[in-house]
């Protein structure tokens, strides 16, 4: 398995969070802000309440057919959990500001 991590502080597993570059802007103005092509109806402040953004970000990547289960397994196991919307779309917003 393969492993990227991007120093953000500190592991999710220690419930640690930190500041974000879009805390305190509303859902809807997050995602106008990262000008996405398209972005789905549903995805609204009532359907995903807002959530922390936490630690350290780990990119997996596996070598092989993995199923879902799987690889929260393996996740939890090095004390990480899948990203919530909001740590998404502060992944997003941290890509493109290193990309321009």
């Amino acid at each position: 398995m393969k492993t990227k991590t991007l120093n953000l502080k500190a592991k999710q597993k220690k419930k640690a969070t930190r500041k974000s570059s879009t805390q305190g802007l509303l859902l809807k103005d997050m995602i106008e802000s990262l000008e996405f092509d398209h972005v789905n109806n549903n995805i609204t402040s009532e359907n995903f309440p807002e959530q922390e953004i936490r630690g350290e970000v780990k990119i997996f990547h596996f070598d092989r057919f993995i199923s879902s289960e799987d690889v929260i397994k393996e996740m939890k196991q090095e004390g990480y959990e899948p990203a919530n919307l909001y740590e998404l779309l502060e992944y997003a917003k941290i890509g493109i500001v290193r990309i321009c």
